[in-house]
Formats: structure tokens, sequence, C-alpha cells
């Protein structure tokens, strides 16, 4: 009767508790499924935490301070593009009463040629002028969609239509962000792909645990009634396992012929041997995918980005110099030299006048140099003209510095998208399925696993004891029904060995002392 008790103690004990790891093991895989919209929040937080690790942030408060800025300054800008330059230059140049003066600016004669040349700076004053307001215009160059009202994964004041791009942009990551949890290959159709196969696999472990509880118990019934009709009832025993018709119950299990064969009658996915293996492939895919499709989402924008910030600051270049040139010259002092030709009155030469009456006095024309003070150069652009200058001087050429950091920014944070994919990857396996979490299954599953070889090795032993005994035709039947307990529990465990074996490259754990450590070998 050993024999009968230690095959109820296997299954009632052993298959019990390999029952509670996989409840165990689902509770844990439930809780992180139900955990589905939080571990998405993350994956989002996370994607946004590496965005800005790598210069977003930085890029848009640059693109504020360059475009915003200069925006603002729009109208200074049109001040110097309206303004006309020969309202200047007329009042100095060789035509009319001007020409008759020789002008000096400090002191230093300034020549016709030279209020030319100063024309002609103020001239492409006004042209600079009017290429940067035409140049720092964004109004329908940057549009991009944020999403179909999708979530909001990225919030930052703007200032600038493109920094507002930049955002849109990053908002319609979202969608893109979610498909980082759908599963690969069979599993493409699951938008939690690895909790939801595992969901399947625990499911088919619990049905092969209640088969192999009613399995093994039938073999405990079994040499149950041949102790008792050993002798008598042989022949009779053998018959009625054969029928499936014994008195204590038992039953014939059904065991595939092949572990092909069970695995398409559990209904199982065809590739099990990748469950898990596929959480590792699809963190490898999803996070490459991802960084490829974060960094294609802004190579658009960022050529256009630099590519305009290149054509204002070479404006400004420009705009710099002649500003600065032409702002050295107002505050100098013009004045000039004039000659003009007066009558003189000579004096009377009376020893040589012989007329009695009074005489005119001679008379002759001499020229006459004169000074006059003109003020400084500055005094004679218009009001708003010099507010102009000034304000552009101070408030303008400064954001050129601006312009070029933020062309470095937007660099930096090119090539750091470039460089995401391995934080993508820590931040994707996080998400999808935390690696604590699984390498807690996975033990969970070995320990499991190594109960099954154990209990699969006694069979083994039983068996070759019943084939030594050669009791007769119930002894071979009760030998057919433990070698396909044997099989089933070897299906079993190549089961879990392919979801879950090549997972951690030794188990630190060890099965023993977890399950009852019988014997199931015996005397009748």
């Amino acid at each position: 009767m050993n024999l009968s008790v230690n095959m109820q103690s296997m299954s009632s004990e052993d298959i019990g508790w390999i029952d509670q790891n996989i409840t165990q093991c689902e509770n844990k895989n439930e809780s992180i499924k139900n955990s589905f919209d939080t571990r998405k929040n993350s994956l989002n937080q996370s994607v946004m935490e590496g965005l800005t690790n790598s210069g977003l942030g930085i890029l848009l408060t640059g693109i504020d301070d360059s475009f915003g800025k200069i925006k603002d300054k729009k109208g200074t800008l049109e001040s110097l593009d309206d303004f006309n330059s020969y309202s200047v230059t007329r009042k100095f140049d060789a035509w009319g009463s001007s020409g008759k003066r020789t002008w000096f600016k400090d002191g230093e004669e300034w020549t016709f040629s030279d209020v030319s040349d100063f024309g002609k700076q103020l001239k492409s004053l006004t042209s600079a002028s009017s290429i940067l307001v035409h140049n720092i215009e964004t109004k329908g160059e940057f549009e991009y969609n944020s999403g179909s009202g999708g979530t909001k994964i990225y919030h930052y004041d703007t200032i600038s239509d493109i920094s507002k791009a930049f955002v849109d942009v990053t908002n319609a990551l979202e969608p893109k962000i979610s498909k980082a949890f759908k599963g690969l290959g069979l599993r493409s159709g699951k938008n939690d792909g690895i909790s939801q196969s595992l969901t399947e696999v625990f499911e088919v472990e619990h049905q092969n645990t209640s088969e192999l509880a009613k399995a093994i118990t039938n073999i405990s019934s079994l040499s149950s009634s041949i102790a008792i009709n050993y002798q008598e009832k042989d022949k009779w025993i053998a018959q009625a396992i054969e029928k499936g018709d014994m008195t204590a119950s038992t039953s014939t299990i059904n065991v595939p012929k092949t572990y092909e064969a069970f695995l398409k009658e559990t209904e199982i996915f065809d590739d099990v041997t990748d469950v898990l293996q596929a959480f590792d492939k699809q963190v490898e895919d999803r996070s490459k995918k991802l960084g490829k499709i974060i960094a294609s989402s802004y190579s658009d924008i960022l050529d256009k980005f630099e590519a305009k910030t290149k054509v204002v600051r070479d404006g400004m270049n420009e705009f710099k110099k002649l500003i600065n040139s032409i702002s050295e010259e107002l505050d100098k002092s013009i004045t000039y030299e004039e000659e003009t030709l007066q009558v003189a009155t000579l004096p009377v030469d009376t020893s040589k006048t012989t007329s009695p009456g009074p005489v005119a006095p001679p008379i002759k024309w001499e020229k006459v140099k004169t000074t006059g003070d003109a003020g400084t150069l500055g005094s004679h652009l218009p009001a708003d003209v010099q507010a102009a200058i000034e304000d552009a001087k101070n408030n303008i050429l400064p954001l050129l510095d601006i312009f070029n950091a933020v062309l470095a920014a937007s660099q930096t944070f090119n090539n750091g998208l470039n460089t995401m994919e391995n934080y993508l990857k820590t931040v994707v396996e996080k998400a999808v399925y935390t690696a604590l979490d699984l390498d807690e299954i996975i033990k969970v599953q070995m320990l499991s696993s190594e109960v099954i070889d154990r209990m699969i090795t006694e069979l083994s032993n039983l068996d070759e004891s019943l084939k030594g005994d050669n009791l007769g035709l119930a002894i071979k039947s009760l030998s057919s029904q433990v070698k396909s307990v044997k099989k089933l529990l070897g299906y079993f465990n190549k089961l879990i060995q392919n979801c879950f074996g090549e997972q951690i490259a030794s188990s630190s754990s060890s099965a023993k002392g977890k399950g009852k450590n019988n014997s199931y070998s015996g005397k009748f």
C-alpha cells in the first residue's frame, strides 16, 4: 500500500505545490497586466525625460529667446527698412548749395565720395533690415500635427511658432510610444504582448496540473486495487483498466503522441519556445524602432529649423556689421567751410582827385571763407531711425549669440536623438514588463521544473521496478499508466523549460525540500 500512499502524496502535495506556484506567478502577472495604463504613462514620462536630457528643453528655450524675441523687434527692423537714406546724404552731396561747401567730419575732410559711401551703407542697412523682416517670419512654415486629440505628453509655454511646432511633434509621439507594448510575431495583435501571452501560458499550466493530479490519483487507485485483488482478480483488473471500468473510479489518460501535438491540443501559440525570449526580442526590437521613430519624427523639423536659423544668423551678421559701422559715425560732428564773394570798399586817394565834390570810394569783389557747425551726423537722421539704430544695438545684436547657441543646441539635440537607443531599451524593458518581476516569475517556474524533474525520475524508477517484478497483466497495465503520466510530465516540463528555462543562466535556488522527498517505488 506504500505505493498508493506515495502516489496520492505526489498528486496532492507536489502537484498541489506546483499549482500554487502557478497561481503565484499568475497573480504577479495579473497585477502587472492591470497596471497597463500606469506603465504606459510611465514610459511616456521616461521618453520625455530622455528627450529633455538630450536637450529638448534647452532647444525650446533657445528658440523662444532667439526667434521669439527678434520677432518682438519687427517694428524696429521695419523702421530701418522704410528709411529713405537719400534724405540724409542729400544734405551733404555735390548738388545745390551743399556742393559749394567743404564738409568735415570730426575735423577731417568728408568728401562727396565719402558721403556717397555713407549713403551706400545706409541703403545696405535698409536692405539688410528688409531681409531680416522677411526671414524672421515663420507663419505657415512650421505646421505639424500634434496627434488626433490624444494624450498631451509634453507641455511647454511657447512664444514662437517654431517652438510650438516642436511641442506638436513631441506630443504626436504618444501613439508611437504605445506601440512598444505590442507583441511581436504571433503576438502582434496583443496590445500588452508579454503579460497577455503569459496569461495563456499559466492557463495551460493550470490545465496540466489538473490533468496530472487526476492521472496520478488514478495510479494511486490502481495500485491500491492491485494490492487488494492481486491474486484473485489479476485478469479482471487488467480488463477493467483497458475498458476504463474500475470500481475505484480510475480512468485512462489521454497523452498526445508528440510535444507538438500536446501544444496543439492545449491550443497555446505555436511559438511557445519564444514566449519569454520574446520579451528580450520585444524590448530590443521596440526600443530600436522607437529610437528610429523618434529621430525620424524630428528629422524634418530639425532640418527646416537649422536651415532657417542659418539664414537668419547670416543676415544678422551682415546687419551687425552695418549697425556697428554706421553707429560709429553718428556721434561725429559735422562742420563745413564755404567761400562767398563779398564787396570790399577801398579807401579814396584824394591826391589824385581833381573833381571838386565828394568822390565815390572804389570797390572790389573778395572771396571770404565762412565756417559752420551742422551738429552730429546722427542728428540728420529721422528721430525714429535714430531710436531704431539704438534699439538694434542694445536689443537685436545681442540675439546673434543666442542664434549661434540655439543652432548648436539643435545639433546637440539631434545627436542625442540618435544615441537614445540604450536609454530607451532600459525604459521600454521597465514599462513592458519589469525585469525584476520577470525574474521572480522565472525563479518560481524553475523551482516547479526541478520538482517535476524529480517526479519524472521517481516514476522512471517505479516503472523499472514494475518491469522487474513481471507480475502479470495488471502490473503491465499499471506500468503503461505510469509511462503516460511520465510522458505528460515531460511535456509539461518542456513547456516550462521552453518558456522560462533559457531566461536565467543558472538558478541559484533549488527545489530540494520544497516538495515531499518521497520514494515512489514500494511494495503492494
